[in-house]
């Protein structure tokens, strides 16, 4: 049976929270970039592509990169079976050192980076499940980080981690949006390789507001708590065309406690099932003409 697919296209001005640090080279300012557009084309550091005008010329077309993101939501029947194990088959999960590998999978997870020209034979897997695909687009600018929504946890969870010394703790958090927030390095002189960093955490809404300096302008903003797993975050360097794939660890099956338990695993009307996320940075060149003021 054919996956069903749901697009919904979201682009940068839904993307408000967690603002980063300005790169100004690093991106343009048109999200309607042509699916053809090149994306293997040599870049110098300027992010100016070699043979375009100078980028001090106001008066001449400039070939600037920007970036879009692809993320895939897979939802995977649990009655069908493990299928979402066999994804790892097209997986590397080497470009992690092992012992973090070892941690994440004792905390529930599996991280890796799904090489270029994977994705039949992983839609293949997803096609024998019967899964579920939700697509997004995003195009960020200025740094912004990408932030997956997994939807509120509803109730308090009680969730054990266990660290990279070695030790296992424990801690009641309250409900909360899970999120996974991605930060990103952009190398415009390697033809449009990225380094990719992870950080997952649970936001709780106080229910109160609190004052905030936002761009020099003092205003009043919802207050939240986070709750980081910082011993979890990873960092790994995807080529151009590789996929970042994240997903349930074996330990994660029959242990509602872990990290990835709570993340990947959920229900929808009324039966369990496994996520699969899918995340492709595609950087392409865009023309424009001018500078702005």
């Amino acid at each position: 049976m054919y996956a069903r697919l749901f697009i919904l296209l979201i682009f940068a001005p839904a993307l408000v929270g967690c603002p980063g640090r300005s790169t100004t080279w690093l991106f343009g300012n048109n999200p309607h970039a042509s699916e053809d557009a090149p994306t293997d084309r040599p870049i110098d550091s300027s992010g100016v592509l070699p043979g375009s005008s100078s980028i001090n010329d106001p008066n001449t077309p400039k070939t600037i990169l920007q970036l879009r993101f692809e993320l895939l939501r897979v939802e995977i029947p649990a009655a069908t079976g493990r299928h979402a194990k066999k994804v790892w088959n097209h997986v590397d999960e080497l470009r992690l050192d092992p012992g973090l590998s070892s941690v994440l999978a004792r905390n529930g997870l599996r991280i890796g980076a799904a090489p270029k020209g994977a994705w039949p034979a992983l839609k293949a897997v997803f096609d024998a499940a019967s899964a579920r695909i939700g697509q997004q687009q995003f195009v960020l600018q200025g740094g912004v980080p990408l932030i997956a929504e997994f939807g509120t946890m509803r109730d308090t969870r009680t969730i054990f981690m266990h660290d990279r010394a070695g030790g296992l703790s424990g801690r009641s958090i309250p409900p909360g949006d899970r999120r996974i927030i991605l930060n990103y390095l952009l190398h415009p002189e390697l033809s449009g390789a990225i380094d990719i960093s992870t950080i997952m955490e649970i936001r709780h809404d106080r229910g109160t507001m609190e004052w905030r300096n936002e761009g020099g302008v003092i205003r009043q903003v919802p207050a939240y708590d986070h709750y980081r797993f910082n011993d979890l975050s990873t960092a790994l360097a995807l080529r151009p065309g590789e996929m970042l794939v994240m997903g349930l660890s074996d330990e994660a099956i029959d242990n509602d406690y872990l990290i990835g338990s709570i993340f990947f695993r959920d229900s929808r009307s009324g039966e369990p099932v496994e996520t699969v996320l899918c995340i492709t940075p595609r950087p392409y060149a865009v023309e424009v003409r001018g500078q702005t003021p």
